[in-house]
């Protein structure tokens, strides 16, 4: 699935559990499936997995859609594995937008052994696929990633939680790093799945 972010509006639900919502007809098409974040004011929370299985039309913009209920499943609070500091410069390819590949510098800032953090002047979305090319040391990193979680940080740059899905160079460089300086400091949970969420 390619991820992204939509905005739904819920309107019902069935007793046979079947949920019903408002959504652009340009976003859905049957069997897609979505995550609504239930989020909990002390971090995590919970994820509703979400399968279109009808979908009726309202007007050229918008489209009735109906969604079962595949799954519930819990977000932790806190981090559940280690991650290690870094400040390595790093470039990124953003492949998924339809306008094609935009490339721009950013700085890895974290890494653990499934996620890295990442820290650009520009805003990522939910759900963007991004290729990540970067030296650390006498090493190369390569892999493709899956941003989770977007918040600003000082100076009008921004952070961006991400999920690796693969890399081609340097997966035995994360694990030294991680074994080597990783720590599991209680930090927020930026863990998110790369289905399309809504926003």
């Amino acid at each position: 699935m390619a991820g992204g972010s939509l905005v739904i509006a819920m309107e019902s639900f069935s007793n046979e559990g079947l949920l019903s919502a408002r959504m652009s007809s340009f976003d859905v098409h049957e069997g897609m499936q979505l995550v609504i974040p239930l989020n909990s004011a002390e971090g995590g929370g919970y994820d509703v997995i979400c399968e279109v299985v009808g979908r009726f039309f309202r007007s050229g913009l918008e489209v009735t859609v109906t969604l079962s209920v595949i799954r519930v499943e819990r977000r932790k609070p806190f981090r559940s594995e280690p991650r290690a500091a870094l400040n390595e410069l790093c470039l990124l390819r953003l492949t998924s937008r339809q306008a094609g590949v935009v490339e721009f510098d950013g700085k890895i800032m974290d890494v653990s052994a499934s996620g890295v953090g990442i820290g650009t002047d520009r805003a990522i979305e939910p759900g963007d696929r991004l290729e990540v090319a970067s030296q650390i040391g006498e090493d190369a990193l390569r892999c493709t990633v899956i941003a989770l979680h977007t918040e600003r940080t000082a100076f009008g740059r921004y952070r961006t939680g991400c999920r690796i899905e693969a890399a081609s160079a340097g997966a035995q460089i994360i694990e030294h790093i991680v074994r080597a300086k990783g720590d599991l400091d209680g930090t927020p949970s930026l863990r998110r799945r790369h289905v399309p969420r809504v926003a």
